[in-house]
């Protein structure tokens, strides 16, 4: 079963959706199609990259809330790491070997921690290079950037655009944890919630279901897919998503 049937089985026709991370409605993020086949959702989408957030708007023309920050657990201006446009092609002269990095997949991608491309992509020089060292080299070169952006908590950008939302999804990149540890699960009824754990250890994922099983979030079952496009696995430890419900 897909993540599209398994989020429709538990839906409502008026649900209200929060996603983190948009990556952009060019993507193969499974939102799409559901918002495509449910017209009367109405929600909100928080994503920290300009460009990201350009292309939602040009896609969704008003339809629905579109908020660039960054969601933490402070409110205030701080750095954020974006690759530069002409990333891919400079990144593939430079490495070698048969992998070809796709500009498309660097413009949805950024982090509040300066050295998580580095660790997320493993690059290294011929000599291992460290990963502060990589990390330096492609900010010198000019194409891993800095800029100050907004970053906000959840529940203040939900209490602002007075959203309640019923389906949370949230792909931030290796932050996930910390603000699934941030939500008010008795202030917000998120009944459906998909969360991505790609970066995390398996220590962390078995403490992060524990956490959303417990009394105070009330998650019972626990599903999980990998990629995009949601294709179910019966093993975690191939999965790059959670999908939870409660």
């Amino acid at each position: 079963m897909t993540i599209q049937k398994h989020i429709k089985d538990h839906a409502t026709a008026e649900l209200t959706f929060a996603q983190i991370g948009a990556g952009g409605p060019r993507s193969d993020d499974f939102l799409v199609s559901l918002l495509e086949e449910h017209p009367k959702w109405r929600g909100i989408f928080m994503e920290p990259l300009g460009r990201v957030v350009e292309k939602l708007e040009t896609q969704y023309q008003g339809k629905y809330t579109i908020k660039q920050c960054a969601i933490s657990d402070f409110t205030r201006k701080a750095p954020f790491y974006y690759f530069a446009t002409n990333a891919a092609d400079r990144l593939n002269d430079m490495i070698a070997g048969p992998h070809h990095i796709d500009q498309e997949q660097l413009d949805m991608f950024g982090s509040c921690n300066k050295e998580h491309a580095a660790e997320c992509f493993q690059w290294k020089d011929a000599a291992g290079a460290r990963v502060s060292y990589v990390t330096e080299m492609l900010m010198s070169e000019g194409i891993w950037l800095e800029k100050e952006i907004e970053f906000d908590t959840l529940g203040n950008i939900l209490d602002a655009h007075d959203m309640n939302p019923q389906l949370l999804t949230i792909d931030t990149e290796g932050t996930d944890f910390r603000i699934l540890h941030n939500i008010n699960y008795d202030k917000y009824d998120v009944k459906i919630l998909v969360y991505e754990h790609t970066w995390a250890t398996e220590e962390s994922r078995n403490e992060i279901e524990e956490f959303l099983r417990g009394p105070e979030r009330g998650y019972e079952e626990f599903i999980y897919y990998k990629g995009t496009h949601g294709q179910h696995c019966d093993k975690r430890t191939e999965a790059d998503n959670t999908l939870a419900f409660r």
